[in-house]
């Protein structure tokens, strides 16, 4: 009778520990975070390269964009002469794509029309010229 009794009081203490919610249980996992933020996947240090530019031929550029007090920021950098004599005017959002307005060797003002869906960028500059990189931070 007494291992009855203590088989029956070990099950019932054992089948609490099964009521805990999963919120208080210790979990580890990998998911990724989501934002509500859509301009957020915009945000990052991207390199890319530029196809057929007509004096440079294909060029690499990276470009950063960063949430600022006024909105997005952009700034260019990067190992060819272009990368020198970009200066930014505008970064704006408009129906999910990135515009960044600039002016090119002080005679140029185009912009670059970039696409991104996750570590991707694709896009155009001056609506002309291929590009298409990764995220590199």
């Amino acid at each position: 009778m007494k291992n009855l009794i203590l088989t029956l009081l070990s099950i019932s203490i054992l089948s609490c520990g099964s009521l805990l919610t999963p919120s208080s249980q210790a979990v580890e996992t990998n998911d990724t975070v989501e934002t509500n933020d859509p301009n957020e996947k915009f945000l990052g240090t991207f390199e890319f390269e530029i196809f057929g530019l007509p004096v440079e031929g294909d060029s690499i550029l990276r470009v950063t964009i960063e949430r600022g007090e006024n909105g997005l920021s952009s700034s260019f950098d990067g190992d060819g002469p272009i990368s020198e004599d970009i200066l930014v005017q505008e970064t704006e959002i408009e129906d999910d794509i990135l515009y960044i307005d600039v002016l090119i060797q002080n005679q140029y003002d185009v912009f670059f029309e970039l696409y991104v869906e996750g570590d991707e960028i694709t896009g155009y500059l001056a609506d002309s010229f291929e590009l298409e990189g990764k995220r590199i931070d």
